[in-house]
C-alpha cells in the first residue's frame, strides 16, 4: 500500500490532475503522507549507526520539507538541527548545507536559525568551518535580497541584519587562521562581501550561474536598516583588506592564487576596480613572496597568466593594455596570445576623471569641499605579522628602514581617506624614475647590487625569471620604473610618498580648521550668542588656570623645597596591546643584536635575556624568537639548548616556584616538541641537529616521539629518522621503551627500505639485549595474534598525515605480511615461536593460510630440521596446521636430504593422523624400499609436477648436498612401476611416471635400462608394459638393438603370443627394429608368423626380399612351413580360410535338412498321422529303433 501512496504524493507535488471534488483532501492527504514519510526516516536516523546511512536520510528529508512540502519546514527544522551537536563532522557539514537551503527556501527562517550556523562556524572540524563560511556567503545576499524589500524593519529583523554583519566580520577575520584551506574559503567569501556591496554598472560581467545575485542597485536610497553609505564604505573596506593581504611576504601560494582569481573576478563585475587590480597585479610580480618554492612560483606565475588574459578582454581595460601587456610578457605570454586577447577600443571612450577612480579611492573635489570621516579597519581584518612596522613590507636588510626612521603612514593602516595612496604615489615616483633611466645609471645601479647576490641563483627567481622580449624599449623602461616605484613606495621613500604625506597632513590641517569654524553640539549648529558665551568660560577658565600656577610658583619660592618625583606624575598607562607591542620590538632588536653582543662579548648574557623574555611573554615572543631560528637554525643551536634546559629546570622545579605546586612538564613537552618540529620541517639529513638535540636533550617526551613518528611517513625522511631512533634506543636508557615502541611500529612502515632498516635493528637488539627480548617478542606476537582477528585493527593502517582512507574491512596480502614481517625475523632465533605460529595458523582464514605458506620459506631455512622445536611440533602437531607442516618439509629437504629424526616424526604422524601420501614427499628419500614400492601406486596418480619432484627426491636430483644412496636405485624404481597391480592403478598413470624416468637421460643410461629389461625378461608372467620399455629404450639409446634382439628371441621361447598385450608390443617393436628383427620372425613358428603378417602385410614383402639376400645355406635352416606362410598371402590364406569354414558349416546344415526331411517321408509311409501333426510316441520309437546311431543316417529300404 505504500508506494501507490508515495506515488500520489510526488503527482500531487508535480501538479497532475486530481478530482476537483476531492482536491483539498487530496492535498491535506499527500502533505499528511510526507509528514509520516519524514517521521519515519527521522526515526531510522536516530537509531542508525553507520554515518552514510544517517547523511542519506537527512538529504531525503531535505528533499521533502525544502522541495516538495516547504510547509513543513517549521515542523522539522528543529529536528534536523540537532545533529549539528553530532561527534560526525560529515553530520554537521549537511547541517550547515540545510540552514542554506532551508533560508534561502524561507527567508523568514533567518531570524530563528541563523544563530546556528553561527555557532558552526567556530566548529573544531576544518570541513564544517569551511562549510559554514560558503554557506553564509550565500546567505549574506539572501539576507539582503530580504531585507531590501521590507518597507518596515522589525527590532527582530534588525537583530538579524546586526548578526549577519557580525558573522561577516569573523569571517573577514579567519583571514589569518592556520589554515591554508579556511584562509581560501575567507577570501571567497570577502569576494562575494565586494561584489555584493557594490554597484552593478553596464559594463560588469554577468556570471552564468548565479545562486542568489545582489548588488546595491536593488537598495532604495531611503531603505529604513541599509545604508549605502555605509555599505560602499564596507565594501571599500573588505577590498583595501583583501589588497592588503595579498600583499604579505608569507602569503602561501594556494591563498595568492585564490587571491588573484577573486581579484579577477571583482575586476570583471564591477570594472570600477580594474586599475587597483592591475596595480596590485604589478606589486605582486615585483615583490613575489620569497617562502614559495620553484614549483609554487611556477605554479602561480601560470595562474597569474592566464588570469590575466581573461582581464585584458574587458574593455575597460583598453587603457591599461599596455601595463597589461608587459606584465604578460614577464610572465611569459607571446606576443601572438597578447594580441589575441586585446580589447576593443570603446565607441564613446574618453578617459574621464571617474574611470581612474577605484573603489579604494574618494574623489578629490568631495575631499576638498567635504572631507569624509575616516574609516578605520578593525584589527580583527588585518594580519598579526602585518601589524608590525618592520614586518609590513617584504624588503631586502639593505633596504629596510629602521624603525624611526619608518613614516607614520607605513606604520598604521590606511583610512578611507589615505588609500590614494597606491594608486598616485606609484605614478608619481615612477613619472619622476622615468627621465633617470639611462643606460649608464642603470647599469651602475646594476653593479652596486650585485655585490649583494648569492652565490648560487636562488631557486624563486629562477623560476620567475624570463627574458626581456623588448629590452631598452619605451615600454620595458617604463615598465621598469613602476617596479622599481613600487618597491620605493612600499618602503616608504620616493617622490610620490613625500607628496602623499604632504597631501594628508594638509587635508588634516584642514579638516581641524573646518572642525572649529563648523563645529557641531548637541546635534545643532551654535549661534553667536552661544560662542560667545563659550568664549567667556574659556577666558575664565584661562583666568584660573593662571592664577593658580602664580601661587604655586609665590608657593614654591617662599619654601624653597624640591618637590618630590613620581613616575605616576609624568606617565600615561598603557593598553596592553601597547605593552606587547612595545614588548615585541624590544624582543626584536635583542634578537637582531648577535653579531653586537658578540663582538661585545657579550653572547652569553644576550641568550639569558632571550631565555628570560621567553618565560615572561610566552605567546608572540616565542613566535618571533622561532622564526628568527628558522632563518639560520643550523648555527643558532646555542639559543636552542639554553631555552630548552631552561624549560626543563622551570617544569621540574628546580627555579624555586611556590612548594604546594606539583611539577608538571607542560610547558618543557610544549617547547620541546615544537623545536623538534621545527627543525623536522627545515631538516637536513647531513647535518645531525636533530640527532644531537634527540641526544643531549634533558628528557624525551612522548609528544616528541609522536612527532618523529608522524614525520617518517615523510620518505625523504624516514630513512635517517631510522637511524637516529635505533641509535636512541641505546643513548637515552630511560625513556627507552617509549623509544623502543615507535622503532616497533617503523617494522611497518610502508617504504620497503624502513622496514627493512627497522627490522635489522630489531632483529639485532633481540639478538644482543636480554632486557628488551620480552618486549619484542610480545610486539612480535601481537602482531601475529591480529590475524585471528576478522577484520585488520586499525592500528594496522598507517595514512600520512592529511591523506584521507577508508579502513579496509578485509585482509589483504599486504596487511597479513605486516603482521608477520617481524615475527618471521624473530623465528629463526627464538625456535619457539614455531609452535605459534601452527596455532595462528590453524584459525586463520584462506588469504591469509596462503600467505603465511609463501613467506615462511627464509625463516624455516634458518630454523634447519634438526631443530628440537620443530621435532616437538611434529610430535604434537595442531589440528588443521598439516598444510604448514608440509610447506615446512618441503623447505627443509628441498636441497637437503631428511635426517632420520625427521622421516621418524613424519612416518608416525602419516601412520596415526594423516593419511594423505602427499605428506610422505618430502622425506621419501629416507624411508624405506617398501615403504616407497607400496606408496608408488598413489604417488604415481598425483599431478604430474607432484610426481616429478618425487622422482627427482628418490633420485637425488638438485640436491645440493652430497647424498647417500636412497631406499630405490634408478633400475628398481622402474622396475617396480613395471610392477605396479594394474588392476588398482590406471595404466596411463604408470606409463606417464615411466615417461618421467625416461626423461632424465643422465640418470637412466643405456646399461641401467638394459638392467632394468633384463629383470623384467626374467619375471612371470611377463610385465605388460615391458615391449612399450623396450621400444622407448631404443628410441633414447639405438645401440641397445642387439640387446633388444636378444630379449626377442627369448620372448619367442616363453611363448609370448600367449599374453596378448605383450604380443601386440612385441609386433610393434619387429616392425621398429626392421631389418635386424627379420631373424626372429624367421624363428615364429608359421601360425604366429602368418598373424604377423595379417597384422602388419606389407611385412612379409620385406622378408621375401630378405631371404632372396640370404645364401642356399642359410635358406636350408628356414622351414617348409615358414616359407608356405612367406610366399602366400595372408589376405588371399585367410578369405580362403574364411571360405572354407563357411562351406564347412553350410553342409552341416544341409545333412540336417535331408535328415528331417526323410524322417517325416518315412512315417507317412508307414501310415501314421499326416506329416502337418505331432508324432506320437510310436512313431518316434519307430524311428529311433530304424536309425543307426552310429553314423546318424537312415538305412535303405
Amino acid at each position: 500500500m505504500a508506494a501507490p501512496m508515495e506515488q500520489v504524493e510526488f503527482d500531487d507535488q508535480n501538479g497532475q490532475s486530481v478530482p476537483a471534488q476531492s482536491g483539498h483532501d487530496s492535498i491535506t492527504k499527500s502533505s499528511k503522507n510526507i509528514s509520516e514519510k519524514v517521521i519515519d526516516l527521522l526515526n531510522q536516523t536516530s537509531v542508525q549507526n553507520k554515518e552514510s546511512h544517517k547523511i542519506h536520510n537527512l538529504k531525503q528529508v531535505q528533499e521533502l520539507i525544502v522541495s516538495k512540502d516547504p510547509s513543513l519546514l517549521d515542523n522539522f527544522v528543529d529536528e534536523v538541527l540537532a545533529y549539528q551537536q553530532d561527534k560526525s563532522h560529515d553530520l554537521r557539514k549537511f547541517v550547515a548545507s540545510f540552514i542554506q537551503e532551508a533560508c534561502k527556501k524561507d527567508n523568514q527562517l533567518l531570524c530563528s536559525i541563523l544563530g546556528n550556523l553561527s555557532i558552526l562556524l567556530h566548529d573544531i572540524n576544518v570541513e564544517v568551518k569551511k562549510q559554514a563560511m560558503r554557506s553564509h556567503g550565500q546567505l549574506f545576499k539572501t539576507c539582503l535580497n530580504w531585507l531590501c524589500k521590507k518597507k518596515t524593519i522589525t527590532s527582530e529583523e534588525e537583530g538579524t541584519w546586526i548578526l549577519v554583519k557580525s558573522m561577516q566580520d569573523e569571517i573577514c577575520n579567519m583571514i589569518t587562521s592556520d589554515n591554508d584551506g579556511v584562509r581560501t574559503a575567507a577570501i571567497k567569501f570577502m569576494e562575494s562581501i565586494i561584489i555584493a556591496l557594490s554597484r552593478q554598472t553596464a559594463e560588469s560581467e554577468i556570471p552564468k550561474k548565479v545562486d542568489v545575485d545582489f548588488n546595491l542597485s536593488k537598495i532604495n536610497d531611503d531603505h529604513q536598516l541599509l545604508k549605502i553609505s555605509e555599505l560602499e564604505a564596507e565594501c571599500r573596506l573588505v577590498f583595501q583588506c583583501l589588497l592588503q593581504f595579498i600583499s604579505t611576504p608569507n602569503i602561501t601560494s594556494v591563498n595568492l592564487m585564490a587571491a588573484i582569481g577573486s581579484l579577477t573576478n571583482i575586476a570583471r563585475q564591477r570594472p570600477v576596480n580594474i586599475p587597483a587590480v592591475v596595480q596590485t597585479f604589478e606589486r605582486i610580480h615585483a615583490n613575489f613572496p620569497p617562502s614559495l618554492t620553484r614549483l609554487q612560483v611556477s605554479s602561480v606565475r601560470k595562474y597569474s597568466k592566464t588570469q590575466m588574459l581573461t582581464l585584458l578582454r574587458h574593455s575597460w581595460c583598453y587603457e591599461f593594455q599596455g601595463q597589461v601587456s608587459t606584465l604578460l610578457s614577464d610572465l611569459g605570454a607571446s606576443q601572438a596570445e597578447i594580441s589575441k586577447n586585446l580589447p576593443k577600443k570603446p565607441e564613446n571612450y574618453k578617459r574621464t576623471r571617474s574611470m581612474e577612480m577605484t573603489a579604494t579611492e574618494i574623489p578629490l573635489k568631495k575631499a576638498k569641499t567635504e572631507p569624509p570621516e575616516p574609516v578605520e579597519i578593525p584589527e580583527t581584518y588585518v594580519r598579526a605579522d602585518e601589524s608590525d612596522d618592520e614586518e609590513g613590507v617584504a624588503v631586502t636588510p639593505s633596504s629596510q628602514p629602521a624603525p624611526d626612521e619608518v613614516p607614520a603612514a607605513a606604520t598604521t593602516l590606511p583610512s578611507a581617506s589615505s588609500q590614494l595612496l597606491p594608486s598616485t604615489a606609484i605614478d608619481i615616483t615612477a613619472d619622476d624614475l622615468m627621465p633617470l633611466m639611462e643606460v649608464e645609471k642603470v647599469a651602475n645601479l646594476v653593479l652596486l647590487s650585485m655585490m649583494n647576490l648569492p652565490d648560487v641563483m636562488p631557486a624563486h627567481f629562477q623560476a620567475m625569471y624570463t627574458p626581456i622580449a623588448a629590452a631598452g624599449g619605451k615600454e620595458q623602461i617604463n615598465h621598469l620604473a613602476r617596479l622599481l616605484s613600487t618597491q620605493m613606495t612600499s618602503c616608504g621613500i620616493g617622490v610620490g610618498y613625500d607628496k602623499h604625506t604632504e597631501d594628508e597632513k594638509e587635508k588634516q590641517k584642514k579638516a581641524d580648521s573646518s572642525q572649529t569654524i563648523q563645529t557641531v553640539l548637541g546635534g545643532h549648529v551654535q549661534t553667536n550668542e552661544e560662542k560667545e558665551l563659550n568664549e567667556q568660560e574659556k577666558k575664565k577658565q584661562a583666568v584660573a588656570v593662571a592664577q593658580a600656577q602664580a601661587q604655586q610658583q609665590q608657593s614654591a619660592k617662599g619654601s624653597r623645597r624640591i618637590k618630590q618625583f613620581r613616575l605616576a606624575d609624568i606617565t600615561v598607562n598603557l593598553s596592553t596591546e601597547q605593552l606587547n607591542e612595545m614588548a615585541l620590538r624590544a624582543v626584536k632588536r635583542v634578537l637582531r643584536s648577535e653579531k653586537r653582543a658578540i663582538s661585545g662579548g657579550a653572547a652569553a648574557e644576550r641568550l639569558k635575556l632571550i631565555v628570560g623574555l621567553l618565560s615572561q611573554f610566552d605567546g608572540f615572543v616565542r613566535d618571533e624568537v622561532e622564526a628568527y631560528l628558522v632563518e639560520d637554525i643550523y648555527s643558532r643551536t646555542d639559543l636552542i639548548f639554553a631555552w630548552l634546559f631552561d624549560e626543563y629546570t622551570k617544569s621540574m622545579g628546580y627555579q624555586g616556584e611556590i612548594e604546594d605546586e606539583k611539577p608538571t612538564l607542560a610547558t618543557y613537552d610544549a617547547c620541546f616538541t615544537g623545536l623538534v618540529d621545527l627543525v623536522l620541517k627545515n631538516f637536513d639529513p647531513k647535518d645531525g641537529l636533530l640527532q644531537k638535540i634527540l641526544t643531549e636533550a634533558p628528557l624525551i617526551t612522548e609528544s616528541t616521539l609522536e612527532s618523529i613518528r608522524v614525520y617518517c611517513h615523510d620518505q625523504g625522511k624516514a630513512h635517517v629518522i631510522v637511524d637516529i631512533i635505533s641509535d636512541l634506543v641505546y643513548k637515552r636508557p630511560a625513556t627507552q621503551d617509549n623509544v623502543l615502541s615507535l622503532l616497533l611500529g617503523l617494522t611497518s612502515h610502508n617504504d620497503l627500505e624502513v622496514r627493512q632498516k627497522a627490522m635489522t635493528f630489531t632483529k639485532k637488539l633481540y639478538d644482543d639485549d636480554t632486557d628488551l627480548k620480552k618486549t619484542i617478542e610480545e610486539h612480535a606476537l601481537k602482531r601475529l595474534n591480529y590475524l585471528n582477528n576478522p577484520s585488520p585493527p586499525p592500528e594496522l593502517i598507517t595514512l600520512k598525515e592529511g591523506e584521507k582512507g577508508t579502513i579496509p574491512t578485509n585482509w589483504s596480502e599486504d596487511l597479513t605480511k605486516v603482521c608477520l614481517n617481524i615475527f618471521l625475523q624473530l623465528l629463526p632465533v627464538n625456535h619457539k615461536l614455531i609452535h605459534d605460529l601452527a596455532t595462528v595458523y590453524t584459525s586463520a582464514i584462506a588469504d591469509i593460510k596462503r600467505t603465511i605458506l609463501r613467506s615462511v620459506e627464509v625463516p624455516v631455512r634458518g630454523i634447519g630440521m634438526n631443530s628440537a622445536e620443530l621435532l616437538s611440533l611434529l610430535e604434537n602437531c595442531p589440528k588443521g596446521a598439516e598444510t604448514l607442516i608440509t610447506r615446512i618439509l618441503h623447505i627443509l629437504t628441498d636441497k637437503a636430504a631428511p635426517s632420520p629424526q625427521l622421516v621418524s616424526r613424519v612416518r608416525d604422524l602419516y601412520i596415526s593422523r594423516v593419511s594423505d601420501v602427499r605428506f610422505l614427499i618430502p622425506v621419501i628419500s629416507g624411508l624405506e624400499k617398501k615403504e616407497v614400492i607400496a606408496a608408488l601406486p598413489k604417488l604415481i596418480q598425483l599431478n604430474p609436477d607432484v610426481v616429478k619432484e618425487v622422482f627427482k627426491r628418490l633420485l637425488g636430483i638438485g640436491q645440493a648436498e652430497a647424498v647417500t644412496a636412497g631406499p630405490l636405485s634408478p633400475a628398481e624404481l622402474l622396475i617396480a612401476l613395471h610392477n605396479v597391480d594394474m588392476t588398482k592403478v590406471d595404466m596411463k598413470a604408470v606409463m606417464k611416471a615411466t615417461g618421467l624416468c625416461f626423461a632424465e637421460t643422465s640418470i637412466y643410461t643405456q646399461e641401467v635400462l638394459a638392467v632394468v629389461m633384463q629383470n623384467l625378461m626374467d619375471q612371470s608372467p611377463i610385465p605388460v608394459l615391458l615391449m612399450r620399455t623396450v621400444i622407448q629404450s631404443l628410441v633414447l639409446w639405438p645401440r641397445l638393438i642387439g640387446f633388444a634382439m636378444n630379449i626377442l628371441q627369448r620372448l619367442i621361447m616363453k611363448q609370448v603370443w600367449k599374453q596378448k598385450k605383450v604380443w601386440e608390443g612385441f609386433i610393434k617393436c619387429c616392425q621398429r627394429t626392421t631389418p635386424q628383427s627379420y631373424q626372429v620372425l624367421l624363428q615364429l613358428p608359421p601360425p604366429q608368423l602368418q598373424n604377423v603378417f595379417l597384422t602388419i602385410p606389407e611385412l612379409r614383402q620385406s622378408m621375401l626380399e630378405h631371404i632372396e639376400t640370404l645364401s642356399l645355406h642359410q635358406r636350408a635352416h628356414i622351414s617348409q612351413g615358414t616359407m608356405d606362410v612367406l610366399q602366400t598371402d595372408p589376405l588371399i590364406e585367410k578369405h580362403r580360410q574364411d571360405e572354407e569354414e563357411r562351406l564347412r558349416a553350410g553342409h552341416a546344415e544341409a545333412q540336417d535338412v535331408y535328415y528331417n526331411n526323410t524322417m517325416d517321408d518315412e512315417c507317412q509311409r508307414q501310415g501314421f498321422l499326416p506329416s502337418s501333426d505331432p508324432l506320437p510316441e510310436q512313431q518316434i520309437a519307430f524311428v529311433t529303433s530304424t536309425t543307426n546311431p552310429d553314423t546318424h543316417q537312415i538305412p535303405q529300404t
